[in-house]
């Protein structure tokens, strides 16, 4: 093999492991490749009599995935449809997955969550003092989709507006990218900040958290934004608006008009 067969091994050591520790159920998460070797994994388990029930979770890039090499679909489909149970986390991905596959089954939405009391508890002994600037915050993996070109566009937008301080939180292939766009628009008090996994403590400083995304299927950054007492401007995509609900918790807007967040960040 010029690569090692990972839905193979997968499929082998999840045989070993609900047979040694007597597991009854086993949730995957995407349905290419986990879904597939889960499968792969209860067939196997069948010809031993032993039958294990797979719950799986499709979280968005199931869809992408398929959209940017068709040749997965059928694999895609057969893993859906062949899972006992299928979640999603909108109704906006679940929508997708019916119209995009033709599939017939039931997809029962199971949104994404955080733990509130970890993003209270920072709260708690966090000390803002944004008095004579506010703090602006992104996070994501910076990936083409998160339109991190929008992000900037704000930062410079909204900077000639208010003072403020800018705070750019992951790491991903248009990382450098926005440090060039920040250097080439002379843009000042912007933070990069990597990767963390204690974003509620960088998080409970900001008073305004950006998400301009071209798609989301669900938007967990800005549910830990929420959970954090901080406003969110977004773009209206895929299931954003399930979770930022326009003046309630933030606004919304048309997919790259930044001239709107701006609008709203001015309010």
């Amino acid at each position: 093999f010029h690569y090692q067969p990972y839905e193979l091994a997968l499929s082998s050591k999840l045989v070993d492991t609900v047979k040694k520790y007597k597991i009854e159920l086993l949730h995957v998460h995407y349905a290419i490749p986990h879904a597939y070797a889960a499968y792969m994994t209860k067939q196997i388990l069948q010809s031993e009599n032993i039958n294990i029930p797979i719950v799986t979770t499709l979280h968005g890039t199931d869809i992408t995935l398929v959209g940017k090499h068709p040749f997965y679909k059928p694999a895609v489909k057969f893993s859906i449809e062949k899972s006992d149970v299928v979640t999603s986390v909108s109704e906006s991905l679940k929508q997708d997955t019916i119209d995009f596959f033709g599939v017939e089954r039931e997809i029962k939405v199971v949104s994404n969550f955080v733990d509130l009391d970890k993003f209270k508890n920072q709260l708690l002994r966090c000390n803002v003092d944004n008095e004579n600037h506010k703090v602006i915050t992104h996070v994501s993996n910076f990936r083409p989709v998160k339109n991190i070109r929008g992000v900037i566009e704000f930062f410079e937008k909204i900077s000639k507006k208010i003072k403020c301080k800018f705070k750019l939180i992951g790491e991903g292939p248009e990382l450098e990218l926005a440090k060039q766009l920040i250097d080439d628009k002379n843009i000042d008090n912007v933070q990069f900040l990597g990767n963390t996994q204690e974003v509620e403590k960088e998080l409970c400083h900001s008073d305004l958290f950006i998400l301009p995304s071209k798609t989301e299927s669900f938007g967990l950054a800005a549910l830990e934004a929420m959970a954090s007492k901080v406003v969110v401007i977004s773009s209206n995509s895929g299931g954003l608006p399930e979770v930022n609900v326009h003046n309630e918790t933030g606004f919304l807007s048309e997919y790259n008009d930044i001239n709107k967040m701006v609008e709203y960040a001015e309010s």
